[in-house]
């Protein structure tokens, strides 16, 4: 998943050809709303130095926070004392 992931926030931010953006655009759109975006997202964020699919994945965490906090466990909840 986490190639699919990064191959389709390529093409949505480097393709001219509209309907491909367009069928990224929708597949990253409804990655976003997996359970799995939150595990995938992370793993790009410590794997990949491409700018843009980074932003994605930062993205996609910022989403999840705001409209999907309710899909981590309890124990995620806590604040880690450093």
């Amino acid at each position: 998943v986490k190639q699919m992931v990064i191959q389709a926030s390529t093409t949505f931010y480097t393709t001219q050809d509209k309907d491909q953006r367009r069928t990224a655009e929708e597949w990253l759109n409804n990655f976003k709303k997996s359970l799995d975006a939150w595990y995938v997202a992370d793993q790009i964020l410590h794997s990949t130095t491409n700018e843009q699919v980074l932003f994605f994945a930062a993205q996609t965490i910022r989403s999840k926070i705001q409209n999907s906090f309710h899909e981590l466990p309890n124990t995620s909840h806590e604040v880690s004392q450093f």
